[in-house]
């Protein structure tokens, strides 16, 4: 179940660079970048620079353009915050809840992807 739980960035020190899911419902970053990711664990945290901010000059070469975009909506760590904080995928409000939990487990996507069926359902065609 851990591709259910996402990462809010405090300090980015806890979260996987490369295989947490912190850039929303995203897929992990290792399975789109430009180069084969360090086998070695590398945190959020490590991609800062020293003034604190993304650094962008690593970064770019090592993920596509639209990855960077999504990163650039995502405020950098902050040094001396608290821990990042698991959030639940499936739910809006990023709260665990049996019910996304079942539908996740039965149909293996998002819960909301199973209210695209009643629409389907309710399309008048001759």
């Amino acid at each position: 179940m851990k591709e259910c739980i996402g990462w809010d960035i405090r300090d980015g020190k806890c979260t996987d660079f490369w295989y947490d899911h912190w850039l929303g419902k995203d897929d992990r970053l290792a399975f789109s970048c430009s180069m084969s990711p360090d086998p070695r664990p590398l945190m959020v945290a490590d991609m800062m620079n020293v003034s604190g901010a993304w650094d962008w000059d690593r970064l770019e070469t090592i993920l596509p353009r639209e990855r960077l975009e999504r990163i650039t909506s995502v405020q950098p760590p902050l040094s001396g915050s608290r821990e990042d904080m698991p959030l639940w995928r499936w739910e809006d409000k990023r709260i665990f809840t049996t019910r996304s939990a079942y539908a996740f487990i039965v149909h293996g996507t998002e819960l909301h992807d199973t209210d695209i069926w009643k629409k389907i359902w309710k399309i008048l065609v001759p």
